[in-house]
């Protein structure tokens, strides 16, 4: 039994002779770990800030309905990240009347310029950067009636982690108050 307290007291003495250096090694791993966690956490961090510039919206005698959306897009983020599926959707209260995916990349909201235009696929974002957008399509005529039931319009769209997300663009909203264009120009060129 005193050989095991010799043994014992001599590996104590041992340890308490190379507790610097152990501490030491101790302190450089948990570094590394906690280094890990704080980068996961920074990556994670952020989200895409979505702000509305301008909506105007217009419809024609033969009923047809357009829209003009300027809408600019941060990425707060070191992560790169997307925006896909964009949809405008048009809602009277809860229940969905309209979904339109919109049409990208026009010069002046002019009617005769959107038809020629794509539709939006997808918007991708570098770290801390900013995007001006400009979202525009024609609803078809067939579909006014329904639309002047409208009182929300919302923009949804899937993000990169496959959520889908809405920003609303008009609440308490009323399609029979937009003014009605004759002359072929649907948005007046400012």
């Amino acid at each position: 039994m005193n050989s095991f307290f010799q043994t014992t007291d001599q590996i104590l003495q041992k340890i308490t002779c190379y507790t610097p250096e152990i501490i030491g090694v101790i302190g450089t791993i948990l570094g590394v770990v906690l280094g890990w966690i704080l980068r996961y956490i920074s990556d994670n961090k952020g989200k895409i800030i979505i702000s509305i510039d301008e909506y105007l919206d217009r419809r024609s005698n033969n009923g047809e309905y357009g829209y003009y959306l300027i809408i600019f897009i941060y990425n707060n983020s070191i992560k790169p990240r997307y925006m896909k599926n964009i949809e405008i959707k048009f809602f009277c209260r809860k229940n969905l009347f309209v979904t339109n995916i919109p049409r990208n990349n026009i010069s002046e909201p002019d009617f005769r310029y959107i038809t020629n235009e794509k539709k939006i696929d997808i918007v991708s974002l570098c770290s801390y950067d900013l995007k001006k957008i400009t979202l525009c399509d024609i609803i078809d005529g067939k579909d006014y009636n329904i639309l002047s039931k409208v009182i929300r319009i919302i923009m949804f769209y899937e993000n990169e982690n496959g959520k889908i997300k809405k920003v609303i663009i008009k609440n308490n909203f009323v399609i029979n108050d937009v003014s009605i264009y004759t002359d072929g120009e649907m948005f007046p060129k400012q």
